[in-house]
């Protein structure tokens, strides 16, 4: 991911939230996050899988093996990509992305 128009921000609040559900829960485990940015009109959906090693390493010292992923959806890298609230079917996309993500985490929940 390219540090451009807040994604940086956006990594660091992922490492964040992370850090607070350490912080709460006492419990180091693999952990995905969710994150949405909307600009305007435009949505985007971030997801990231945080490892146990990823988060050992990054708690001892600068990191030199793991490293970490966040995919982006939808849209390129761009301050007006994603999807656009204004038009019906990427509204009803934006949607859809919410309602499973809401499911994935009722399921991860009863876990």
């Amino acid at each position: 991911m390219l540090p451009d128009f807040g994604e940086s921000q956006i990594l660091a609040e992922i490492l964040i939230c992370r850090h607070e559900n350490l912080r709460i829960y006492c419990a180091v485990t693999d952990q995905i996050i969710f994150a949405v940015r909307v600009v305007s009109s435009h949505v985007s959906f971030y997801k990231d899988e945080i490892s146990i090693a990823y988060w050992k390493e990054l708690r001892r010292e600068l990191l030199h093996k793991q490293t970490i992923e966040i995919l982006r959806w939808s849209g390129e890298n761009d301050s007006y990509t994603g999807l656009n609230l204004a038009e019906l079917n990427e509204r009803q996309a934006m949607l859809m992305a919410l309602a499973k993500i809401r499911k994935y985490l009722l399921i991860d929940e009863k876990l």
